[in-house]
């Protein structure tokens, strides 16, 4: 039986979607897309490419899924990963928008069939955030802030580059 807290992580998980799509719905460059700021490495297409990967292949494996990126994204995307200033090493834009909405609706379904023993689970003990969460509760937890993490930086490349940021301002 679908738990209270797996509904509520659900809905979460979908709010902090939102604030990602924002920063989808607007109109990049190449040149913007790969544009650093400052000391960072990080750019727009990075951390777009890099949420697809967190939804889809480190939160679905956590929760027991099947991921469906490609395996390309792991040397693109993942942990410890280090952003190119290339635009032709990544998938296009509409692409990688396609695979995030497709990847929230799926996850945030899962999430909401869950029970309150499947959230207690552990992670599998190959996963890389294992050390960190010790249960599925604990990664649905912290999923938000990390969506939102990653939409603090896309805001600011976008406003060191004169663009307004991700919800217009």
């Amino acid at each position: 039986m679908a738990s209270i807290r797996a509904e509520v992580h659900a809905q979460t998980f979908l709010a902090a979607h939102q604030f990602v799509m924002a920063a989808l719905k607007h109109q990049y460059s190449s040149e913007q897309l790969t544009k650093t700021a400052g000391q960072s490495h990080t750019n727009i297409v990075w951390s777009i490419g890099h949420l697809v990967w967190a939804y889809d292949v480190a939160t679905a494996w956590a929760l027991g899924l099947k991921p469906e990126a490609p395996e390309s994204y792991n040397k693109l995307f993942s942990f410890g990963t280090r952003p190119s200033s290339r635009i032709e090493d990544y998938p296009s834009l509409e692409t990688l928008t396609q695979q995030m909405e497709a990847a929230a609706e799926r996850l945030a379904a899962h999430i909401a069939s869950m029970s309150d023993a499947d959230l207690a689970k552990p992670l599998p003990p190959e996963h890389p955030l294992a050390p960190f969460f010790p249960s599925r509760d604990a990664v649905l937890s912290v999923a938000p802030f990390h969506s939102g993490y990653h939409v603090g930086q896309i805001a600011l490349l976008r406003t060191s580059q004169g663009l307004p940021g991700v919800m217009g301002g």
